[in-house]
């Protein structure tokens, strides 16, 4: 039998062509936003507050598909920007109160499946968690208030802190050295009380640390570096707070599973002029493992856990001095490839929250500065899969071609 060798340029279209389909099916079945895993930031508008804006949320406060802003200012006010279909914010809507709020929370606090809006403040000095109630078309109705004798009231944190199936708040009063906790009775009522923590608190969380399903509290101590844990009792109530060490002059921080293990783990700010983020990962056995510290290159203020760019892993974005800080996540609970983005000028910053504002099911950011006394809106620049796949698909096909 003669062995005829075929054509060299029929064996390379042939290989262009295998090459080019077995391509097409990679970019088909492996998700491209793992492996284009590049997130980038753009400065797409400001928003005007009426004073020094602090706290800041994305949420649907009319529930019409769409993201609406809710945030605090140093004037006594709590604001509401409505999203539009079109995508521009609405006239902004100003609630006064009387008392200077920080950070608010936002959830259906009082079961009518309409989203409520909860922060601290301290009239008097004396602390408060008060709530605006929501009416349903992103209009907030009466306030309700709830009262400790507890001391200038800082940081805020719901959580089911009984196990009883009812949002429950923590509060850390940072003039009293402890935690107030009202337990919700599903009336609209709550019942408080305040448990000795540790010294000046001011950020809180809440989240099970311990691996026993029960809901546990942790507020850091801006004077002493440390945070500190009440852990949960089966039989109701918490344990005396255990401490573990951090950075010094630690602020805010936020709770969140940053290595996939199932633990929560803390990421805490430092307004230390080194400007750091400490990580304590969550033991398996319970409890928190020793501080590892990031620097971002400037004092930090806000700090939250969520997956920028799309590749299936936690990052850590935080709000510093000027602009924002990204730090990337490798799914092990280490974090590096610093991203900045920085406004220019004296941008004080106070607080950051992420969320998608443009429907393409990526998260936004958005950040208050009380320097010139705006909210920014930070656009994400993920490129869409389905985009490079027909880009990388087109590209064999049109080499195939050219070969052949």
């Amino acid at each position: 039998m003669l062995y005829s060798r075929p054509q060299a340029g029929l064996t390379r279209v042939g290989l262009t062509c295998l090459l080019a389909s077995a391509t097409c099916l990679w970019a088909a079945l492996v998700p491209m936003d793992a492996v284009f895993a590049d997130d980038g930031f753009v400065v797409s508008g400001t928003l005007p507050t009426y004073g020094e804006p602090y706290g800041v949320k994305i949420c649907d406060l009319d529930s019409d598909g769409r993201n609406d802003l809710v945030f605090s200012n140093g004037y006594y006010h709590i604001g509401v920007y409505i999203q539009s279909s079109d995508g521009s914010f609405s006239t902004r809507q100003d609630y006064s109160h009387g008392s200077l709020p920080f950070d608010p929370v936002v959830d259906d606090f009082d079961g009518d499946r309409i989203l409520d809006v909860a922060f601290t403040c301290s009239p008097g000095g004396r602390g408060e968690v008060r709530i605006r109630h929501g009416v349903g078309d992103g209009t907030l109705g009466p306030e309700s208030a709830i009262r400790w004798s507890a001391n200038e009231a800082r940081q805020i944190t719901y959580n089911d802190l009984n196990r009883d199936g009812l949002r429950d708040f923590a509060t850390a009063f940072w003039g009293s050295g402890g935690i107030g906790i009202a337990y919700a009775d599903g009336l609209g009522g709550y019942t408080t009380e305040f448990h000795a923590l540790i010294q000046d608190p001011w950020g809180i969380t809440s989240g099970d640390f311990i691996g026993d399903s029960g809901v546990d509290v942790a507020a850091v101590s801006r004077s002493l570096g440390k945070v500190a844990v009440l852990e949960s009792l089966p039989s109701g109530g918490f344990s005396a707070p255990v401490e573990y060490a951090t950075t010094a002059r630690p602020l805010n921080m936020a709770s969140a599973d940053l290595n996939g293990d199932g633990r929560l783990d803390l990421a805490i700010t430092s307004q230390d002029d080194a400007g750091v983020v400490d990580v304590l990962l969550g033991r398996l056995e319970g409890g928190l493992a020793e501080v590892v510290s990031y620097s971002v290159g400037g004092p930090i203020t806000d700090v939250i856990a969520e997956d920028l760019n799309a590749d299936g892993v936690l990052d850590l974005a935080m709000a510093r001095m000027g602009g924002i800080a990204i730090l990337h996540g490798d799914g092990t609970g280490v974090f590096g490839n610093l991203d900045t983005y920085m406004m220019g000028g004296d941008y004080r910053t106070h607080h950051l929250d992420a969320g998608d504002l443009t429907g393409d099911g990526y998260p936004d950011l958005v950040l208050t500065c009380y320097g010139d006394r705006k909210i920014y809106l930070l656009t994400n620049t993920v490129p869409e899969p389905s985009t490079v796949v027909l880009l990388v698909c087109a590209g064999f096909a049109l080499l195939a071609i050219y070969r052949r």
